[in-house]
């Protein structure tokens, strides 16, 4: 039952990404799901920051959870723990490091750096 919930977040983690990026956009006004990248969405400086990444803390633990999953189902299958090793790795660093390297918003000046103009 336990491995049935884990491998149920592999479903999950992705459906609540995509909800991110629906209502961070909606958040934003003039936000364009077009010309716009998602990891806008939680740049600094974003109207849509915070609530973002509020909601990437459980997509990734969700994902962190599927390869867990995974990693039980393998059940000796060598090709699946490598898969089921990325997919916890990747959980594990979008709840830590992807959490304190925001980009900027396009067009805005870094801090010490050229303007946006003079590149």
């Amino acid at each position: 039952m336990l491995r049935r919930v884990l491998l149920l977040c592999g479903v999950l983690s992705p459906l609540l990404y995509a909800v991110a990026d629906l209502l961070a956009g909606l958040r934003w006004k003039g936000y364009s799901f077009r010309d716009q990248t998602i990891s806008e969405l939680g740049a600094i400086g974003a109207p849509s920051r915070s609530l973002f990444g509020a909601l990437l803390i459980p997509t990734y633990l969700l994902l962190t959870a599927f390869g867990v999953g995974v990693w039980q189902a393998a059940e000796g299958r060598r090709r699946l723990w490598v898969a089921a090793g990325l997919l916890v790795g990747l959980g594990v660093l979008g709840l830590t490091i992807g959490q304190f390297v925001p980009m900027r918003p396009r067009g805005t000046e870094r801090p010490g750096g050229p303007s946006a103009a003079n590149r």
